[in-house]
Formats: C-alpha cells, sequence, structure tokens
C-alpha cells in the first residue's frame, strides 16, 4: 500500500474505532445465541409463535447430525442433547424435525471415542453438571440416549455436588451461573441486582419455571421475564426469539476490548485517548473488593476481568489496588474464581502480565504458568480454544524471564504461520488469530530487541496478511472461540482486536514511510 492508501485505510479504522469505543458496554454486551440457552428457553418458556426459533435451531445442525463446533468435540453434547429435547413437542409436526432429532441421536453415538480420556481445557462451563442433568431428563421422556461413555464426567459430578452441598443460595456466583443442572428449590435469595440468577439466561428460565406458579414469587417471576427480554437484545436478533449464554457481561466487554488497544498504544492517539478514559472511569468507579466479574452483580469476581482491569486502569494512572489481585493466589498458584476445579493458562498470564504494574512480583507464578504448556510449546486454555489466544498471551506475561518454555512457545508461533501470512487453528487462516499473535509479537519485539532478526519476516508477512485482507466485518462471521456454556462470540471484543491490530500496524508503516523520506 502506498501513503495516500495507508491514509485513507487509517481514516477508516479510526472511525470505527471511535464508533466501538463508544459502543462497549451497551445493552450489556454484544454476544452470538446460544444454542443451548435457546433451547432452555424453546422448553420451558416458549414464545408465542415457537416455529421461527424452531427454524433457527434446525439451521443450527451440522452436516453430521450433532450441534456446536466440530473442531471442538467435547463442546457438542450439551447443545445436541438440549436441541434433541427442544426439538422433541414438535417432531410430529413435520417429518424434517423428527429426521433432525433422530440424526442427534445418531450423533451422540459418536461421541464415545472422545470421552475415554477427557481433556479438562477442552471441556465447557458446567458440563460436569449440566449435560447429566440433561441426559436424565432426556430418559425422563423416553428419549434412548447411548450414555455409557460419560463415566468421567459423573465422576467430576459427584466431585462438584459435594463442593456445593454445605451451601445455602449464593447469588452471583459460579454455582448460581449453573443453577438450572441443580435440584434446588426457587428460593428467591438466588437472585442478583440484575433480575436474574447468577447472570445466566438457563438458570433464570429454570428457575422461572419451578417459581411462576407460586404467588409469593410474582415480583421475582416478573423481574426475571424482563431479564429474559433484556437478555435477548443483546443477540442483536429481534426474531426469532434467541438467547445468548450469559448476561450482562458489560465489564467483560470493555476491559476485554480496552486491553488490545492499550496493547496496541492506542491510547497515545488524541482522538481515542479521551474515549478510551471515559470507559475506564465507569470500570474504576465499580471495581469492588472481590475485583471484577463479567458485569457489576456477579459478586464473584474472576482474576481474569480483575487482572486485565486492573492492568489498564494502573497504566491509565488510576489509583488502583494492587491487594485486590491477591484474593485470587493461593500457595504460588493462581485461580480464575473460588471453587474452581482446574485453573487457566490464560487468566494465569493475564494476571502474571498484571503484576509489574501492580508492584507485585511476577517470579514465583512462572513454575505455574509453565506447567500448562504443551509439549510442542504452545498453551492451550479453558477460556478460549484457540492456541494462538493463549500462547501469545502466555509470551507476554514471559517476556522478562529467559526460559526454556518462552523459547519453546516463541518458536511454536513463528513456525505456525501460514504461507500467506496469517495464523489460524485447525489449518484456517483466520484475521482475529492473526491479530492475537501481531500484537503479542509486537509487545515482545520491543520488550526483546534481540528478537528482532527472527520477528520481523514474520511480523512483515503477518502485516502484509492484515492489509491485504481488512475488510467490514459481519458479526455473524466470527469463529466462535470464546468458552462458556458453550462456545461463543463477544463481537465488539474480536472487532476491537482486528482493529487495534490493523491500525499500530498502518501507524508503523506510515512511520516508517516519514523515517525514509527523511533520509
Amino acid at each position: 500500500m502506498n501513503r495516500s492508501e495507508l491514509l485513507n485505510l487509517k481514516k477508516r479504522v479510526e472511525k470505527e474505532l471511535v464508533s466501538l469505543i463508544k459502543d462497549l458496554g451497551k445493552d450489556g454486551g454484544f454476544l452470538s445465541p446460544s444454542i443451548y440457552d435457546t433451547c432452555q428457553y424453546l422448553r420451558f418458556m416458549p414464545p408465542q409463535d415457537p416455529m421461527p426459533t424452531v427454524e433457527w435451531l434446525l439451521e443450527q445442525q451440522q452436516a453430521d447430525g450433532g450441534w456446536g463446533n466440530i473442531n471442538m468435540p467435547l463442546s457438542r453434547d450439551v447443545p445436541t442433547v438440549a436441541a434433541i429435547l427442544a426439538l422433541d413437542p414438535y417432531q410430529n409436526h413435520f417429518a424434517r424435525i423428527k429426521k433432525a432429532q433422530q440424526e442427534g441421536l445418531n450423533f451422540i453415538k459418536t461421541q464415545k471415542k472422545f470421552w475415554q480420556q477427557i481433556d479438562e481445557d477442552e471441556l465447557m462451563v458446567g458440563v460436569e453438571i449440566i449435560l447429566p442433568k440433561l441426559l436424565h431428563e432426556a430418559k425422563g421422556k423416553n428419549i434412548l440416549l447411548d450414555d455409557e461413555h460419560y463415566e468421567i464426567l459423573m465422576m467430576s459430578r459427584e466431585k462438584k455436588l459435594k463442593l456445593v452441598e454445605q451451601l445455602g443460595p449464593c447469588p452471583g456466583t459460579p454455582i448460581a451461573f449453573s443453577w438450572e443442572a441443580f435440584d434446588f428449590l426457587p428460593d428467591p435469595l438466588w437472585f442478583d441486582a440484575s433480575g436474574s440468577v447468577g447472570s445466566s439466561p438457563a438458570a433464570t428460565i429454570a428457575w422461572l419455571k419451578k417459581a411462576e406458579l407460586i404467588p409469593e414469587l410474582k415480583e421475582y417471576v416478573e423481574q426475571a421475564r424482563s431479564f429474559l427480554q433484556q437478555a435477548e437484545k443483546s443477540t442483536h436478533y429481534l426474531s426469532p426469539r434467541l438467547l445468548p449464554f450469559a448476561w450482562p457481561v458489560h465489564h467483560f466487554e470493555i476491559i476485554f476490548s480496552l486491553f488490545p488497544m492499550i496493547q496496541a498504544g492506542l491510547d497515545k492517539i488524541d482522538l481515542l485517548f479521551p474515549l478510551i478514559q471515559n470507559k475506564s472511569k465507569l470500570l474504576f468507579s465499580e471495581i469492588s473488593k472481590n475485583g471484577f466479574g463479567h458485569n457489576p452483580f456477579f459478586i464473584s469476581g474472576d482474576v481474569d476481568d480483575t487482572a486485565e482491569g486492573l492492568e489498564i486502569l494502573s497504566h491509565l494512572g488510576f489509583p488502583v489496588d494492587k491487594n485486590i489481585l491477591k484474593v485470587f493466589i493461593k500457595d504460588e498458584k493462581i485461580f480464575t474464581y473460588p471453587g474452581e476445579l482446574h485453573a487457566s493458562s490464560s487468566a494465569t498470564a493475564h494476571a502474571i502480565h498484571a503484576m509489574p504494574n501492580l508492584e507485585i512480583n511476577p517470579t514465583p507464578f512462572y513454575d505455574f504458568l509453565y506447567s500448562f504448556q504443551r509439549e510442542d510449546g504452545c498453551w492451550k486454555d479453558k477460556w478460549h480454544i484457540s492456541e494462538f489466544y493463549s500462547t501469545s498471551h502466555a509470551l507476554i506475561a514471559l517476556k522478562k524471564e529467559s526460559s526454556i518454555a518462552f523459547d519453546k512457545g516463541f518458536n511454536f508461533l513463528i513456525n505456525s504461520q501460514n504461507e500467506n501470512g496469517s495464523w489460524g487453528s485447525s489449518s484456517q487462516s483466520t484475521y482475529i488469530e492473526t491479530s492475537y499473535v501481531i500484537l503479542s509479537l509486537l509487545e515482545l519485539k520491543t520488550a526483546l530487541p534481540d528478537l528482532a532478526k527472527e520477528l520481523n519476516p514474520a511480523l512483515e508477512k503477518g502485516f502484509d496478511f492484515m492489509l491485504n485482507n481488512f475488510h467490514s466485518k459481519k458479526s455473524d462471521t466470527y469463529p466462535k472461540q470464546w468458552v462458556g456454556k458453550e462456545l461463543f462470540s463477544i463481537y465488539r471484543v474480536d472487532r476491537s482486536f482486528e482493529l487495534s491490530c490493523i491500525l499500530r500496524i498502518i501507524l508503523d508503516k506510515l512511520t516508517k514511510m516519514e523515517e525514509g523520506k527523511n533520509e
């Protein structure tokens, strides 16, 4: 691209970034619809005309008969069993509905090979209690499902039940978030200030179904219905009636969108700085002693939102309490939230990355982050399925520590670049994953100038891919790579990574052109 083309693209990107930053947190966040939560809606709180939602559900079925991402096998059982149950009342309406349900049943039989040995980082949130509950409900409807291969999962369920059996109502917590999978009574004490159970549409639907005929709970039933109507809006679908996996998620959306902007140095741009500062002021006003959760009503903060939020705020000069991060540290290990069964590599990386700005020594935690690394040098994670996301963030967390693990991870990224300059899981080029890698490699180049010789060829190829493939992104084309009760996209966050990366590339290119002109 010549200078004129770069300047025109810069204006386009900056204009879109201004709009995106202003929209961060709007309507509680902008999420892809969830098959699982929508199925629960269709089962227990069906709209007056359910057929548009049924049609949407049929459209989500894959060619192999299952629902969910074919590249993430263990993520597919929950949405598939939920879809089988949701379609059951309509199977006699149309032959294709009955056919779809039968194909789903056949698909579940083929899943056996994936459940013999479970990789914990490939499990969806709450699957160890949600899937057994769905299977039990299917049996109650005489739907014959092959469930013998879930033995390992059932053991995890027992472990989780022991953790929660002594607890009373816990609003705004991970337990409330999966309320629908337990046999709790519809106690209004489960409700948080969002008017929901655990900020979860599925959990709120289950509570509502149990409570709707109890007169004393009428006020809470109305709150729950209002919550679901608002949650629908976050998918930006007017029809059919669809739900996201969680709502609201505005803390998560703001924090994870500002993070790549800070990483790319966009807070130094006069046009963007006031907007970034305003969103950061909002975050600062809502931080609690438990840190940040994905919204202010989720009283159990998590280390992922908290670490990135604190890093952004400290970078911008806000007087944050560094001790908040220590809530998530125990015995030189970092956990995402209280009661977590297994830790997260990316959340650990984000906490370590934030520590220097918070005057915390990260050295004692390096070994914990090393423990997540795979043989090929990459890191995988429980909150995001792309190894390029988790590996990129692990490396910037380790940039001040010379180690074999760092070298292996660095080589993994460099050697995984595609011929066209991109990166992408499953051998597919994706703009978003290329953005993750380039932003992190640029940060490594600044911190470790000695790596420039190895970095520069990869960056140049990556820059060309990004510049040649920039386009206005449609929200429904983003790969679903974030992990919840099923895989999802959070559009403004994904777009922020892309826009931050491309703008940083444009600025670097223009600077080099200017330097060349002045020589």
